[in-house]
């Protein structure tokens, strides 16, 4: 028989997952914590409302426990305060710290090239990409989505930009600051 339209399926603590008809069923609730750290095969996490701290086997999040990083956003799903699994955001910034040089040349298809990042995971990057680099990964799949933003003052390989401007008192070539001539 369907429920009602309208039928409130938590009671008035919110707690127990009622069906229409008063039955009592399972209740699973979502909760947002930061990772503090991993150690070992377990995370460290709190809840960052009531700063409870939880620890957690790596096991919860399966494979995407090895993008797991202090400060990162994850969500545990809980049953009596017990956690049944966890999953960490859709897209995360990891550091190459392994990659072949790029090679310039002219070639009509994109090739594609490894990389270990620094949580020890191998993925296929585009050949500009170089070690050091900050790339954005897609946690589904392991899969490259595009270069990291850069923070202000950070350079992007050994490639700088310099923008001057010429002061008609002095010869040189000055570098834009917060004065000018």
């Amino acid at each position: 028989m369907p429920a009602p339209d309208g039928c409130k399926m938590l009671d008035k603590k919110g707690r127990k997952k009622l069906n229409c008809y008063g039955e009592e069923g399972v209740f699973v609730e979502e909760k947002s914590f930061t990772c503090l750290y991993t150690e070992s095969e377990t995370a460290f996490l709190i809840e960052p409302d009531t700063f409870d701290q939880l620890e957690v086997p790596l096991d919860l999040f399966g494979k995407a426990a090895s993008y797991l990083k202090g400060d990162m956003k994850v969500r545990l799903l809980l049953y009596d305060d017990r956690p049944l699994s966890g999953s960490i955001p859709k897209h995360v910034t990891c550091t190459v710290k392994e990659t072949q040089p790029h090679v310039k040349g002219i070639s009509a298809t994109p090739r594609y090239k490894k990389a270990l990042l620094d949580n020890g995971l191998t993925v296929q990057v585009p050949p500009y990409i170089e070690n050091g680099e900050s790339i954005v990964i897609k946690t589904e799949d392991d899969s490259f989505l595009s270069r990291a933003l850069l923070e202000p003052g950070e350079l992007r390989g050994k490639r700088e930009i310099r923008v001057a401007v010429q002061c008609e008192e002095e010869e040189e070539l000055e570098p834009r600051g917060d004065e000018r001539c």
